[in-house]
């Protein structure tokens, strides 16, 4: 079946293995959103793993592997890894050396930098900001809210609101203290 739209990258033909999965370098084959044909981008396993038909992008060293999804105008940068099952939609800035796994999802406006790991069946939306070497895992909610720091949550919550999580001077684990 014939699209009317054009394909906006290719994979190249530099390659490596992450995880025993061969990833490939991208280029973009026409320019689109402020950036130019012929532009590297970072690595995927597989087209699917890159929306071809909207605004999103991978730069740097950035990967997206596994099943893994990256649509809407996200921008993922840096050595970020996207895997798994994770899905990036929407408008998301993620970069630094963050990992985000698992069924993690991440939507409307959602920031994830510095060497944050998110993994399990987390939801980051509604311009929430994870930054610093937080962690969380489970079955986490965040909703317009910031974490920063060397905050650890684990188990199953909700954060939402103006709420600001902070660990300032030692890594601190939050594990089922917050009510979902």
């Amino acid at each position: 079946m014939e699209t009317s739209q054009t394909k906006k990258y290719e994979l190249t033909k530099e390659c490596r293995e992450y995880n025993g999965e061969k990833i490939y370098r991208i280029r973009t084959i026409k320019a689109f959103f402020g950036i130019e044909k012929g532009t590297l981008g970072g690595f995927v396993a597989k087209e699917s793993n890159l929306n071809q038909y909207d605004n999103s992008w991978i730069v740097d060293d950035a990967i997206v592997c596994g099943n893994a999804n990256v649509s809407g105008t996200s921008r993922i940068s840096g050595k970020a890894i996207i895997c798994e099952n994770a899905i990036i939609e929407g408008h998301c800035d993620i970069s630094g050396e963050c990992e985000i796994s698992g069924n993690a999802r991440l939507s409307d406006w959602a920031i994830v930098q510095d060497d944050a790991n998110i993994s399990g069946n987390v939801r980051i939306k509604d311009n929430s900001k994870i930054k610093g070497s937080s962690t969380l895992e489970g079955n986490i909610d965040v909703i317009k809210a910031t974490i920063i720091d060397c905050l650890t949550i684990i188990g199953d919550h909700l954060i939402s609101g103006d709420h600001q999580a902070k660990a300032l001077a030692k890594r601190r684990r939050i594990n089922n203290s917050m009510g979902r």
